[in-house]
């Protein structure tokens, strides 16, 4: 939402950050982040030609990102988990970068699910607080949001395990939505807006009328 600090991990071209830095207005932050020069340099010159001041382009050659520590409402992590060498490290820099109240929004994209959950759980760091489909929302163990896709309470491993990742339970409308709810109404979304969609529902909290009035 507006004012909101953003780490988009992995950025490479800017796929979500250029959207995100629209999102989060002139008094919010995005740091896109990522290894490859390329990738940065595409992202400064797509925010340059957009005018949006508020993305701030971070090559790194380590894990460590120099952002300030507990400053982070978010963190986007997508389709990058299965290129990272040392886990370990990337999830500790992620837990000091948010804030008590932040969270990590992950889908593990070339990665399998299960690969991605027990991977989290090992880090001993996070809990997955909620599985949607594809989609990861995680908290610091240190300082978890109890806030997930719509649920009031956490998911810990067995529990998230047992669902599968796939808690897709929907009764009324609404109810937080899911993407499978948009496609019913007849809203024809891209993987980027799916994802962007998502982050939506999740920061905002919007119900189903409201989101749809966005989407439109």
């Amino acid at each position: 939402k507006e004012g909101m600090a953003v780490v988009d991990y992995g950025c490479g071209p800017g796929r979500y950050t250029l959207p995100i830095a629209r999102l989060v207005g002139s008094k919010g932050k995005v740091f896109a982040v990522d290894i490859q020069p390329l990738a940065i340099s595409t992202v400064r010159k797509k925010a340059a030609r957009e005018s949006l001041t508020n993305i701030e382009a971070i090559l790194v050659d380590s894990y460590n990102t120099g952002i300030q520590t507990s400053s982070i409402d978010l963190v986007l992590l997508v389709d990058t988990l299965h290129l990272i060498g040392d886990c370990d490290a990337l999830f500790r820099e992620i837990q000091r970068i948010l804030k008590q109240d932040g969270v990590l929004f992950m889908d593990p994209g070339h990665m399998k699910m299960s690969r991605a959950r027990e991977i989290v759980e090992g880090t001993g760091l996070f809990t997955i607080t909620d599985c949607r489909g594809h989609d990861m929302l995680v908290a610091p163990k240190a300082h978890q949001r109890g806030e997930n896709f719509g649920n009031t309470n956490s998911v810990d491993g067995a529990e998230s395990q047992r669902l599968g990742c796939d808690n897709t339970s929907r009764t009324e409308e609404n109810e937080l939505i899911g993407l499978e709810k948009i496609r019913e109404v007849g809203v024809s979304l891209t993987s980027t807006e799916s994802v962007l969609f998502e982050l939506l529902r999740v920061a905002k909290g919007l119900k189903f009328r409201e989101i749809l009035k966005i989407v439109k």
